[in-house]
């Protein structure tokens, strides 16, 4: 079951299969160090997870971030097997499946700039997934909308 999520100051709304746990963390670019704020909700087995991240920029967004995102999760042993444009709401973005060394789990990541923040919308699962699963998958990125 899907619930619907806007956190306060986060910019975006989400339908997730949960409470999503917040954490603090960091994004690095070569140039520079930002605050980048996750939004988590995993399954009690911990075969699927739902992530949001958003990382404000005091300006605009440098052109290098968007390759940054995928250099870290393939350097955490990910494979891209599919990457392609998309858009949301005028925003531009890219979509990405990425499969784990090994082939048993999948990413779907979605990737946007709009305005000064990166948001990252990631659903981690089975590489074989079952229809619920499915269904929350389609939900969860169906609902998605930046603010």
């Amino acid at each position: 079951m899907l619930r619907y999520v806007e956190p306060v100051g986060a910019w975006f709304a989400a339908q997730m299969p949960g409470n999503p746990r917040r954490e603090a963390r960091t994004f690095t670019t070569p140039e520079l160090t930002r605050p980048r704020i996750t939004y988590t909700v995993g399954s009690a087995s911990g075969a699927e997870r739902f992530v949001i991240g958003v990382t404000s920029f005091e300006r605009r967004v440098p052109a290098d971030a968007l390759s940054v995102v995928t250099s870290a999760m393939t350097a955490a042993g990910w494979r891209v097997r599919d990457e392609r444009p998309i858009t949301m709401q005028g925003y531009a973005g890219r979509a990405y499946v990425l499969e784990q060394t090994g082939g048993s789990t999948v990413t779907d990541l979605r990737v946007f700039v709009a305005q000064s923040r990166i948001y990252e919308f990631m659903a981690t699962h089975p590489a074989a997934p079952d229809n619920a699963y499915g269904a929350r998958v389609r939900g969860f990125f169906d609902s998605l909308r930046v603010l």
